[in-house]
C-alpha cells in the first residue's frame, strides 16, 4: 500500500521513491470481500444507475463528478455527497442512451447538483 498511498499523497506529480515495482508473483493470495454498500453509497447508486439503464449511469456520474467537485473546493461535506447524488438520480427523467440524450443528462444533472449546493 505504501506506492499507492505515495502516488495519492504526490498527485497528479510521481516523485522519486525507493520501492520496488509491485509484482503479482509475489503475491498469490489476494482475497477480496463483498462491497459494503451501505457505508459505501456511491457503489450502490452506481449499481442502481448500470440497472436503471439509459440516460441514468451518466446522469449519476455527472452528478457524483460534480459533487466531489464541490467537496473539494469546500461547498460541499463528504457524507454529503451521496445525498446529494442520490437526489440528482431521483429527479433526473430517463430516456434512451444517445450522444445527445447523454450530453443533456450530463449538464442537468450537473445543474441539479450546483442547485442542491446553493
Amino acid at each position: 500500500m505504501r506506492l499507492p498511498i505515495a502516488y495519492a499523497l504526490h498527485y497528479p506529480e510521481r516523485k522519486p521513491n525507493q520501492l520496488n515495482p509491485w509484482n503479482p508473483i509475489d503475491t498469490p493470495h489476494l482475497t477480496f470481500e463483498k462491497a459494503d454498500e451501505e457505508t459505501f453509497r456511491c457503489l450502490k447508486l452506481a449499481r442502481q444507475s448500470a440497472e436503471i439503464k439509459g440516460t441514468m449511469p451518466a446522469a449519476m456520474n455527472a452528478a457524483n463528478e460534480e459533487a466531489v467537485s464541490a467537496f473539494l473546493k469546500g461547498r460541499c461535506g463528504f457524507l454529503q455527497i451521496a445525498d446529494v447524488v442520490e437526489k440528482a438520480m431521483q429527479e433526473h427523467s430517463v430516456v434512451p442512451a444517445t450522444l445527445e440524450s447523454i450530453i443533456e443528462a450530463d449538464t442537468l444533472a450537473r445543474l441539479n447538483v450546483n442547485q442542491q449546493l446553493k
